[in-house]
């Protein structure tokens, strides 16, 4: 390291501080009568003194910085990646395949450890710096593996990533066919077993999430059998403990396939488990994969969306994808000039750019008693939409419309959006909303507000009045298809703009619930989802409150018994309950009001993963090929030596150096005060014993 001091002023500077020190001491003990007594020699210490304090103050006053060139050596990082997935030991020889993994690992760590700086991480679903094997992870991602290693170790000296793993990925894209950042060598060490064991599996079982009550609903059922050509099996499905439905499968090659479809029908409403079965035939090594369940929700019927548009738009199809997502809703769309006015079992209508010029709003107002939704656009006539008086009135200024794009209000209290939404919503692209001044005249929830070039305005654009039992939506803006366009071209989804749609129709839709205190949360989570819920508490007068607190007790199958208690949000509740086993779980929750107790019970399920266990045979052929793509090799783990011994040797891996230049104000350096501090002290001492001051 080497240092070096320099000023934003022309260094010849520093001879005006030296003039000025020089000058100050001249001054202050040249010819002072009361120092006649002191000796030449001290006096010209104590001035000596003098000049250096002043003049290092003044040439602190020039701004100077301490400029450090260090040079830095760093090592080569090896990465070692362990798969800790529950495939690695669901096979036979599990616990003898346990030890030589930890042993193995061990000596890894220890024989590279002390010529490189070994990173160590677990993956399963993610990747986690950690080097504790528990095997608990209940699916394996491969491709998140080297994103990790790509997004921590960006700019190192990354020498190699050492994969430990048995080349089985149930999640993610396939990363012999993923492009990755890498300019680092994989070596692979291979788990597991390749040889092909007499299995038979409920590969996939596939049925809607909703059916109807009444209604038949199909199940498809996908098996898969290895070297069990000629044996004979049973299929059954069980409702409530009940067998429901059996057929025969016979297996008829050792390479066996079939997709099996069974009709069911649906004879009793709430979420109903259908467990699926295949029975076990002799030797069949492993069994686990023979049962899976399912879950559907069995619904009284359909919610109606009646969508209503004054001409064709690219937002209809959009908004009607969206909402249909969810299979408890069917959206009709007409357009408002071909429609016969008949809406009386639509749980919501949504009129785009209606009312527009030369629309009979009339109709519009006899439609006043179901949920609507309005989009504004370039079509509507904002007069005849002040007109319907629904709560809000838009007087224009100036020009008609202006481009805006969405901001999420963090206060909203109706629902909940989700923060992977929220963030992307900044993402979206502008659309049309009309250009004025907004007033209501009842209870108004702005969900998004205006962005305006780059100001966020307090002006609301997609939000809901409500008055008494009456509810509308508003959404100012037409183009919101580009949002649905933009979300999937960022994410190759389109589950955020579809929530906020989905929402959107979920609290308008819903009949009017008179209840004071309601609780709503999803039917059925999968283990590694968190359990959430959201809570609204009112008053006599039907206004949100929040001044109590909102507690609740879950219970499993065992009766188990998990307590919690809801978090406040602005004027409602919110509560993650984080990943809950596998189970079917039963809550009830409570909260006082005005004196009062109120409870709201209900019934949701965790569904379990069970994708770890459908494969077991180990796929050594996607390591090699991932391995000889970005240059390094696959090894057994009686080959560990090899590997160390190749890592070693590599030229490619070794340490690099390089500068870094710091600069650093010299004035904050504490050493200064105190070197400044000692001169002055020690002035005024030899001052004071001399008999001056």
């Amino acid at each position: 390291m080497n240092f070096s001091i320099i000023t934003k002023y022309p260094l010849w500077f520093i001879l005006f501080c030296v003039a000025l020190g020089g000058i100050y001491a001249l001054v202050l003990y040249r010819k002072n009568k009361k120092l006649k007594e002191f000796s030449i020699s001290l006096i010209r210490l104590l001035a000596a003194l003098r000049f250096v304090v002043v003049s290092v103050l003044a040439f602190l006053l020039l701004s100077p910085f301490i400029k450090q060139l260090n040079r830095i050596v760093e090592q080569p990082i090896l990465v070692l990646a362990l798969d800790n997935s529950q495939s690695i030991v669901l096979g036979n020889d599990s616990t003898e395949l346990k030890q030589r993994y930890s042993s193995e690992v061990e000596q890894l760590t220890s024989a590279l450890g002390e010529d490189f700086e070994l990173k160590v991480y677990t993956f399963g679903e993610s990747l986690n710096e950690s080097d504790s094997l528990n095997f608990n992870q209940q699916q394996t991602d491969l491709s998140a593996v080297l994103n990790g290693v790509e997004s921590r170790f960006t700019n190192r000296n990354v020498g190699a990533l050492i994969l430990v793993s048995d080349g089985i990925y149930n999640k993610g894209s396939n990363p012999k066919y993923t492009s990755f950042a890498v300019n680092y060598p994989i070596y692979s060490i291979a788990l597991g077993d390749t040889s092909v064991q007499r299995d038979a599996q409920l590969a996939k079982v596939v049925a809607n999430k909703i059916a109807y009550l009444g209604n038949q609903f199909p199940i498809a059922i996908q098996i898969n059998a290895q070297q069990l050509n000629g044996k004979s099996t049973a299929l059954s499905i069980y409702n409530q403990g009940e067998k429901i439905y059996s057929a025969p499968i016979k297996y008829t090659s050792n390479d066996y396939f079939e997709e099996h479809k069974a009709v069911l029908d649906a004879k009793v409403t709430g979420l109903q488990k259908y467990t699926v079965e295949i029975s076990v035939v002799d030797s069949e090594q492993n069994t686990i994969n023979n049962s899976t369940s399912i879950y559907v929700d069995v619904l009284d019927g359909r919610e109606k969306i009646q969508l209503l548009a004054n001409a064709p738009h690219p937002d209809i199809a959009a908004i009607k994808r969206a909402i249909e997502q969810n299979e408890n809703y069917e959206v009709e769309v007409a357009l408002f000039d071909q429609f016969d006015g008949k809406a009386a079992d639509a749980n919501l209508i949504i009129y785009h750019n209606l009312p527009a010029k030369g629309t009979d709003v009339a109709k519009i107002q006899q439609l006043k008693s179901n949920a609507s939704l309005f989009i504004v656009g370039q079509q509507t006539n904002i007069t005849s939409l002040n007109d319907l008086s629904t709560g809000l009135s838009i007087k224009s200024i100036g020009r008609d419309f202006n481009e805006v794009t969405p901001i999420l209000n963090s206060t909203f209290p109706l629902f909940t959006i989700s923060e992977e939404t929220a963030e992307n919503l900044i993402a979206f692209p502008p659309v049309a909303a009309p250009f004025g001044k907004l007033s209501t005249s009842v209870s108004t929830y702005p969900l998004l507000k205006q962005k305006i070039g780059g100001v966020t305005t307090e002006s609301s654009q997609w939000f809901f009045l409500q008055e008494g039992n009456t509810k509308t939506g508003f959404i100012l803006g037409e183009g919101v298809w580009r949002w649905s366009l933009a979300d999937y071209q960022k994410n190759q989804t389109k589950v955020h703009f579809e929530e906020l749609m989905g929402k959107t129709v979920q609290y308008l839709s819903v009949k009017a619930d008179k209840s004071l205190f309601r609780v709503t949360t999803e039917n059925d989570f999968l283990e590694n989802e968190k359990v959430v819920f959201d809570a609204q508490v009112y008053n006599e007068s039907y206004e949100l409150i929040n001044d109590g607190e909102v507690s609740i007790l879950l219970s499993n199958s065992e009766d188990k018994e998990y307590q919690f208690t809801f978090s406040k949000t602005n004027t409602a509740f919110y509560l993650n309950a984080g990943e809950l086993p596998a189970d079917e779980y039963r809550y009830v929750a409570s909260t006082n009001s005005a004196g009062k107790e109120l409870k709201e019970t209900g019934v949701l399920t965790v569904l379990p993963i069970e994708v770890e266990s459908l494969n077991l045979q180990a796929d050594y052929q996607l390591l090699s090929d991932l391995s000889q793509q970005y240059g390094g090799a696959v090894f057994t783990l009686n080959q560990t030596d090899e590997l160390i011994q190749q890592i070693k040797t590599r030229e490619d891996i070794k340490a690099v150096s390089y500068s870094q230049t710091k600069l650093t104000d010299l004035i904050n350096n504490k050493w200064i005060f105190f070197l400044l501090l000692a001169l002055l002290s020690t002035e005024w001492f030899i001052r004071k014993r001399s008999g001056s001051y």
